[in-house]
């Protein structure tokens, strides 16, 4: 009896990686699984910009200046009281005095929440293409 079971969960497990992974199904599995396992957002900074440049980091940053312009920003650091940082969208360098600053948000991600809902979308949709498998699957019924 526990032989033919493994023999059936075996066989249904085969049928479902053969339908599954057609390279239609594979991409669009792979696209689900990183578009729902992203875990990253921008969180606004407050204080002054000579207090807030610094804790950015290594970090990629959204600058709002007064005009309400939002400027991509990487490599932010202090020269003077100046803002510098390399613009993302351009490429090319950005130099903001504290007064044309209104807002700093910065990217950020916690690593064990990241991993721990990729690994549950992970999980997710792999027992939901195995469910479809066995309820698709003509010997499973």
């Amino acid at each position: 009896m526990l032989l033919q079971l493994k023999a059936a969960f075996a066989g249904l497990i085969g049928a479902a990686c053969s339908r599954m992974w057609a390279p239609a199904r594979s991409r669009s599995i792979v696209l689900v699984v990183l578009a729902l396992s992203a875990c990253a957002s921008f969180q606004p900074l407050s204080g002054p910009v000579t207090e807030v440049v610094p804790r950015i980091g290594n970090r990629e940053a959204i600058v709002t200046d007064t005009a309400g312009k939002e400027l991509r920003l990487n490599t932010v650091h202090l020269q003077g009281d100046t803002l510098v940082g390399l613009s993302i969208d351009q490429g090319l360098p950005v130099r903001l005095t504290p007064a044309e600053v209104r807002q700093i948000r910065v990217l950020t991600a916690d690593p064990i929440t990241s991993f721990a809902t990729s690994s549950g979308v992970m999980l997710l949709i792999i027992g939901a293409a195995a469910a479809a498998a066995f309820i698709a699957h003509p010997a499973s019924r």
